[in-house]
């Protein structure tokens, strides 16, 4: 686990070392144990090194084949490099090394660019073909490992974070991507076909993307078809999950160091850590809880450490934790309102004192179908069915339109307006993202901030992927947006640079291909049963956790920041996100913004929105105005 970053000059000028290692080393908490720099013609390679497997310097990066005419950086793991490794051999490839990396440099000059397709793990890279003047990079197939780039003055930019671009010496007048704002604060994250900044881009899950002197190509290597189902019994279904999953697990047991896991107390980490027990005498464990009591789970975590008999660990925080905020928004480098990404620094930075690798349980939901818009769509198609269509048409959707907000009170027909908008949207809204700001952007906008946007709308992010789906029913569609949307654009984002800004690597064994590419195949029936979302997960839970475990209700892992902006963060509301600096910026109607504050203030909750305008305005702060550091408390501000 690293961080890789380049230049790649097309014309006649050199790369300069000098900006090489400002990029490099500005990823230092990526790879804190090594740092290594190949300077050649037209061409610059840097590379943070954090030690995991095969720790001498013979693994030292970047790497080289023997003719060192290729030339490579790489950022993650491959689990199943010991295989591919044994072929190479028998071909007649000579290692010097041990580790997952030198497989890939071997494989490119095997197997050309097809080698990403046998890879089984989380990686970003760039491989360098001296031989053809060419520059590639590649991403795995979940987006589990970032990396950005820019196409500028006849070179590119590359780096795993987006600092290290826009402070590389080769980058002046950034400006902002008003459009990436837009879909930040409906998604409260910045989405794959965007970055903060125009120009940058991100390489995309599961693509690589080809650089040569006259051309620019983009391709991907990998797709997750639901189209084809798998027809087998529910005990079937059951038993190949279990050893799919036995078989993930154990590949992401590899490494030279110290193994550990994140434990919820939810059915996907509780499963995970009852697997590595079989291969692990005492799995250290690590939980994190609130003080404030609706959303702690250690309760539930301790039950499973208990039945494991793990080395367990646990953290309580509370409305001081957010003091870390400024690090925080400094190591994203984009706005990102995901506020479960402060739980996730932490629990990484406590894991990170024991251990250097944690698996986690990450992508359960995602391919199980575990969350409330999946239950959600189902629960609308049953509606669809039973309800006339000329009375949805005429009369009960026209009434949500015009009195949505004051049904909300009433838990029913909150639900019935649900499918409603389910069954009469279009996917700009089927699919949106509830925490985000869908349904007021016309209100919260300034006028002129809505004439810039011109006609970009946030939803293009999921009518794409949506269009781009193959499945065969609704269930299966959503699961397609999840999979290329909401993981790769939020929740890998989130832990990525939550863990690796502690030097901790976080592997997900639900992100396995395999397991993915099987759960696409079982028929939505079985995923959702009546009541049950998770379905044959939870059956399968059965055979290693607690029921009460397994049939509890589902608790998102976010901090309590609703309750806190009534109290502890009660002054940010005024001295950040009304701040004069902040009215400044000119997207906001900022008598709609008191008006949502007003609101919040006496128990209507807009925490989201909120959360998302205070990370908004500090990244202004620290990147734009630069009039506070990543050093700087949050207490500055009271």
């Amino acid at each position: 686990m690293c961080g890789i970053c380049g230049v790649y000059i097309k014309g006649t000028s050199p790369v300069l070392e000098k900006h090489i290692i400002k990029m490099r080393d500005i990823m230092i908490e990526r790879g804190p144990d090594g740092a290594g720099i190949y300077m050649g013609e037209h061409i610059g390679l840097g590379h943070r090194r954090l030690k995991i497997i095969d720790l001498s310097d013979a693994a030292q990066q970047p790497m080289c084949n023997e003719d060192k005419q290729l030339w490579m950086v790489f950022n993650g793991e491959i689990y199943n490099f010991g295989e591919i490794r044994e072929n190479l051999v028998k071909a007649g490839h000579v290692f010097k090394s041990k580790s997952d990396s030198e497989v890939i440099i071997h494989g490119y000059e095997e197997w050309g660019v097809q080698v990403f397709e046998k890879l089984n793990g989380m990686f970003a890279m760039a491989i360098w073909d001296a031989r053809k003047e060419m520059l590639i990079l590649c991403r795995d197939r979940v987006g589990k490992k970032p990396l950005f780039y820019l196409e500028v003055n006849e070179s590119v930019i590359f780096a795993s974070d987006i600092k290290s671009i826009i402070n590389s010496g080769y980058v002046c007048n950034l400006v902002i991507d008003e459009k990436a704002i837009d879909c930040y604060l409906a998604h409260i994250c910045i989405p794959q076909a965007h970055t903060i900044y125009k120009g940058i881009k991100k390489v995309q899950p599961s693509h690589y993307v080809v650089f040569q002197k006259d051309k620019t190509i983009i391709q991907r290597y990998w797709y997750l078809s639901f189209k084809k189902k798998e027809v087998m019994d529910e005990n079937q279904y059951i038993q190949v999950i279990d050893s799919l999953l036995h078989q993930s697990v154990k590949d992401r047991l590899i490494g030279d160091v110290p193994i550990g896991a994140f434990l919820s107390g939810g059915i996907d980490s509780s499963l995970i850590v009852a697997l590595m027990s079989s291969h692990i005498s005492k799995v250290k464990t690590f939980s994190v809880g609130f003080d404030y009591q609706p959303y702690n789970e250690l309760s539930f975590a301790k039950k499973i450490s208990d039945k494991y008999d793990t080395d367990h660990h646990e953290l309580i925080l509370n409305a001081n934790c957010i003091n870390i905020l400024p690090k925080l928004v400094w190591n994203y480098g984009e706005p990102f309102a995901d506020s479960s990404a402060v739980p996730s620094y932490y629990i990484s930075k406590l894991a990170r004192e024991y251990v250097k690798v944690v698996l986690t349980g990450d992508g359960g939901d995602e391919s199980f179908a575990g969350y409330d818009r999946t239950q959600t769509v189902n629960w609308a198609l049953k509606y669809k069915r039973f309800v006339p269509r000329f009375i949805s048409k005429n009369i009960l959707y026209p009434f949500f339109n015009t009195f949505g907000d004051s049904t909300d009170r009433s838990y029913r027909l909150k639900r019935i307006r649900l499918y409603e908008n389910y069954i009469n949207e279009t996917t700009r809204l089927r699919y949106k993202n509830e925490m985000g700001n869908y349904y007021d952007r016309e209100n919260f906008y300034s006028d002129q901030f809505m004439e810039r946007l011109e006609y970009h709308h946030p939803s293009h992010v999921y009518e794409e992927f949506y269009d781009y789906a193959d499945g065969v029913d609704d269930i299966d569609k959503v699961l397609f947006v999840d999979f290329n949307a909401i993981l790769p654009d939020a929740y890998q984002v989130k832990m990525d640079v939550a863990s690796m800004s502690n030097s901790l690597e976080v592997r997900a064994p639900f992100l396995d291909y395999r397991i993915m590419e099987f759960a696409a195949k079982i028929p939505s029936g079985h995923k959702i049963k009546l009541k049950q979302t998770k379905y044959l997960l939870k059956k399968l839970s059965e055979k290693y956790l607690p029921k009460e475990n397994i049939y509890r209700s589902k608790w998102g892992f976010a901090i309590p920041v609703g309750p806190w902006f009534r109290k502890e963060l009660k002054p940010y509301l005024y001295n950040i996100i009304l701040s004069d600096k902040a009215r400044t910026r000119g997207y906001f109607n900022y008598d709609y913004i008191q008006h949502i504050i007003n609101e919040h203030l006496v128990g209507k909750d807009h925490e989201y929105k909120l959360w998302s305008l205070l990370w908004l305005e500090l990244w202004h702060r620290l990147f734009i105005d630069k009039d506070i550091t990543p050093d700087t408390s949050m207490e500055e501000f009271l």
